[in-house]
C-alpha cells in the first residue's frame, strides 16, 4: 500500500486482488478520474498519478514505484529518493537533517506511522540473503552469480553497460536470485527492468528482446499482447488523441496497432466502439443524452453536442424560496 498526503488530504493507494484501487477518505474512486489538482489513470499496467504540485508517480502494484518530478522542484525534495541537487554525490539526509554514510540507518530514519496500529520494521541488518550454510543454500549462491553475470554480460546489454553503472543492478540481481526459492528467474525479472528503464532513459539503447533472453515473459490478459518498451501513455478511449511527452520506457500488455484500450473496462476494442462517461455513468458508443436544450452524443470516447443558445431562469416566488439559473431551489 502507498500513501499519499498532499496539503491536508490523504490518499491511499492499494493492490486488491490485482486490481489498483485509489481511496480518499475511506471512500474508493473511479479511475481514471480527478480529485481537485490530482489525476489518475491506469497506464501499461502502472496506475499513475499526476499532481500540479509537480510530481509523477507511478505504481506497477508490487514492489515498483517510479517518481518523477519537475525541474521547478530542484533543492526542494527530502526522503528516500535524495533532495534532488542535481549532482550523484552522497544525498542520504536523515530525517532529522543529518547526513548519514550507512546506507541502512538512512534508510530507517523515513519509517514513518501513520496510525498507531501500524507496524513498520527495521531493514534487518544482520540477514544477507546470499549467505550460505547449508549445500542448498551453497549451490544457488554459485547460481545467483553465474546466472547474473551471464545475463548482465549478454551482448543484448552492451550499450547499456556505456550508460549505467551495472555492479549494483548485479548485486541486487543476486540478492533476489536467492531470496527467491522457487521460480529464480522469475525473481530477477523486476531488477533487469529496472536497469534497462535507467538505460533507456540516459540514452542507451538495447538491441532486441530482452525478456525472450531472460525469460522474463509476460502473461497478458486475453486479446492484449506483449510489448517492448512501450511509452507510459498508450492509446486509449479517453485519450485517443493525447500526444505523449513521457518517454519513460516501460514493459507490458498493450493493445494491437489496430486496437485501442477502453481504459474504463480494461480491454483492447476498435476506436470507434470506444464508450463514454458522464457524471460517473457509462454510455455506449453512439448512445446520446441531454444537455439543456442540447443533444450530446458519446464518438469514439468523447462527447460531441450540439451548440444551440439555450434560455437561462431564475425565479423568486412566496416568502424567500428562489429556483437559480442553474435549477437549484433554495
Amino acid at each position: 500500500m502507498i500513501y499519499i498526503t498532499i496539503e491536508t488530504r490523504r490518499f491511499e493507494i492499494f493492490n486488491e486482488g490485482g486490481d489498483l484501487k485509489i481511496m480518499r477518505e475511506n471512500k474508493k474512486l473511479s479511475i481514471p478520474g480527478r480529485v481537485e489538482n490530482l489525476n489518475f489513470f491506469e497506464s501499461n499496467g502502472f496506475l499513475v498519478l499526476e499532481s500540479s504540485f509537480g510530481f509523477r508517480l507511478r505504481w506497477d502494484g508490487s514492489e515498483t514505484v517510479l517518481v518523477t518530478v519537475e525541474s521547478f522542484l530542484k533543492n526542494k525534495t527530502c526522503g528516500l529518493c535524495g533532495q534532488y541537487f542535481g549532482s550523484s554525490g552522497n544525498h542520504m539526509f536523515k530525517a532529522n537533517g543529518e547526513l548519514e554514510n550507512d546506507v541502512i540507518e538512512f534508510a530507517n530514519s523515513w519509517k514513518i506511522l501513520y496510525d498507531e496500529q501500524e507496524e513498520c520494521n527495521s531493514v534487518n541488518v544482520g540477514k544477507h540473503v546470499c549467505k550460505y550454510k547449508t549445500e542448498e543454500e551453497r549451490i544457488i549462491f554459485q547460481k545467483s552469480h553465474a546466472t547474473c553475470n551471464e545475463i548482465f554480460d549478454n551482448i543484448i546489454f552492451s550499450d547499456c553497460k556505456e550508460h549505467v553503472p551495472i555492479d549494483i543492478f548485479k548485486r541486487s540481481c543476486r540478492l533476489e536470485f536467492c531470496a527467491c526459492r522457487t521460480d529464480n528467474f522469475k525473481c530477477i525479472c523486476s531488477t533487469l527492468a529496472e536497469y534497462l528503464r535507467e538505460c533507456i532513459r540516459l540514452g542507451g539503447r538495447v538491441s532486441g528482446n530482452w525478456r525472450e533472453v531472460t525469460n522474463c515473459s509476460i502473461d497478458c490478459p486475453e486479446g492484449m499482447i506483449p510489448g517492448q518498451c512501450d511509452r507510459d501513455c498508450p492509446k486509449t478511449c479517453q485519450g485517443a488523441y493525447y500526444l505523449c511527452s513521457d518517454q519513460t520506457c516501460v514493459d507490458y500488455c498493450r493493445c494491437p496497432e489496430e486496437l485501442v484500450l477502453d481504459n474504463i473496462n480494461g480491454r483492447c476494442v476498435p476506436e470507434e466502439n470506444c464508450p463514454c462517461i458522464f457524471q460517473n455513468r457509462q454510455y455506449a458508443a453512439g448512445e446520446k443524452r441531454r444537455q439543456d436544450c442540447n443533444e450530446c452524443e458519446c464518438v469514439k470516447g468523447s462527447w460531441y453536442c450540439t451548440n444551440n443558445p439555450c434560455e437561462a431562469r431564475c425565479v423568486a416566488s412566496g416568502n424567500n424560496h428562489y429556483t437559480t439559473f442553474d435549477g437549484k431551489k433554495i
